[in-house]
């Protein structure tokens, strides 16, 4: 690592290259380019922060480490005067790509943070104390997030998260994070893994309390999403409280208007008691998904009365390890409609979606149909893989009970929506199979062929 020292001038598009197998300690950040079109690319020509695969020191490639020890990195924001906690700080910059960087050792640990100043890498466009606006069209790929520590209180007191972004409009639908590894320690640790970004897209979060918060509208799909407060909460430092603690595997933030989500092909494996597996806001379509080990709550419909969410072709593990629905409603909200079709509900009990208790499903219009209830102790006998076997869920032989009985659903698979018409690829772990065009489909998120 050197020191530059020669004079700059920013143009759009400058490329910024670090040396593969460098670390650059906590001392040397935050990194910090200037605020506005001094830090900004523009449309087709991006500011780029990354790597040449070909320039490296050592026997071999290695990714350049932004390691930050184990410490938080202490910085003044000069306009709010406020101590912040940064790595990497993309404030007020649009049109950035960030690339195939390792970030290690990031800390939160100090109390009383301000709402959305902690961050590995900060893509927050500011605003005022009550209304966070994100950068536009930034890209990050092939990251790596490894050897955090965030404390409960500090993360809970700042919503600190590895990548943020802020939740008013402008929102992070522009934006996309894909590729990326954000794997906490063996025993979890808290702190969300990313927050206000439109698409999130093949990723890895294993760990965290808190996993994916996407904003605006966009893309999730083919993450794998494991361990959120499973089996059992993190560790908690003396004088720490997990009362008010949220959990989240995914959480739509929030929607803007005319926003939709399209949530498919993810994987998620361990979501702890009070950990929201997937909590839906307003326009959302979710599908292909495949959900195990889920001791909280199933996925959940929030929303206004104008809100229509489709869960099409999902195979879950139904809520309470088992025992209860697979889907359900946000308490006290009625949404315009929601839909549940061709979903394969492991569960004890006999409801796909909730009917009693404190969440069943409420909207104007509730269309269930051509889904299947099945105890995990019947999977074996009516042909489906076990919540532990390879590819959960799947059906073993052309006798599965769900085989043909699902409607087809070829009709919307227009634009954002082709996907439905192929089956599951389980984050990339196998080929996905095309669904039929004219017969009925399988029940579930794979198509047996």
């Amino acid at each position: 690592m050197h020191e530059f020292s020669a004079a700059y001038a920013h143009e759009a598009g400058d490329h910024f290259v670090f040396e593969g197998g460098v670390d650059w300690p906590n001392e040397v950040f935050p990194l910090s380019p200037p605020e506005g079109a001094g830090g900004s690319g523009h449309v087709g020509n991006d500011d780029y922060y990354g790597v040449d695969r070909s320039w490296y020191v050592g026997d071999g490639y290695a990714p350049p480490v932004f390691d930050a020890q184990g410490r938080e990195v202490e910085n003044i924001d000069p306009k709010s005067n406020r101590v912040e906690n940064r790595m990497v700080d993309l404030q007020r910059d649009d049109y950035v790509t960030v690339e195939g960087i390792e970030f290690a050792g990031f800390a939160a640990l100090a109390k009383g943070r301000p709402y959305g100043s902690c961050a590995a890498l900060n893509i927050n466009n500011g605003g005022s104390e009550t209304r966070y606006e994100s950068d536009q069209h930034i890209t990050m790929n092939d990251l790596a997030f490894v050897d955090f520590e965030m404390r409960v209180e500090p993360a809970d007191d700042s919503h600190c998260a590895l990548v943020f972004g802020g939740t008013g409009r402008p929102w992070g639908g522009q934006s996309i994070i894909e590729n990326s590894l954000f794997e906490g320690p063996a025993e979890g640790t808290y702190g969300n893994a990313i927050n206000n970004v439109g698409y999130i897209e093949n990723d890895v979060v294993r760990r965290m309390t808190g996993m994916i918060y996407p904003s605006g509208h966009g893309v999730v799909s083919g993450n794998v999403l494991e361990d959120c407060g499973y089996p059992k909460l993190p560790p908690v430092a003396a004088g720490e409280s997990t009362a008010e603690l949220h959990l989240n595997t995914l959480e739509i933030n929030d929607a803007e208007p005319g926003g939709t989500f399209y949530v498919y092909d993810n994987v998620i494996r361990g979501s702890g008691r009070g950990c929201e597996s997937s909590a839906l806001h307003e326009n959302t379509y979710y599908f292909n998904n495949v959900l195990t080990r889920i001791e909280g709550n199933p996925p959940e419909a929030e929303g206004t009365n104008s809100a229509r969410e489709r869960y099409w072709n999902n195979s879950i593990e139904g809520s309470y390890g088992g025992t209860g629905p697979c889907f359900m409603s946000d308490h006290g909200e009625t949404l315009g409609e929601i839909v549940v079709q061709n979903n394969l509900c492991v569960t004890t009990s006999r409801e796909v979606g909730a009917r009693g208790g404190d969440h069943p499903l409420m909207a104007n219009v509730v269309r269930e149909d051509a889904n299947l209830a099945l105890a995990p102790s019947r999977l074996t006998a009516n042909h489906y893989r076990t919540a532990g076997e390879r590819l959960p869920f799947a059906p073993s032989t052309a006798s599965a009970l769900g085989r043909r009985a699902g409607r087809n659903l070829h009709a919307v698979c227009k634009g954002p929506l082709e996907p439905l018409c192929f089956d599951t690829d389980y984050a990339r772990a196998r080929r996905s199979l095309a669904r039929p065009a004219s017969r009925r489909w399988d029940v579930g998120a794979y198509q047996f062929h």
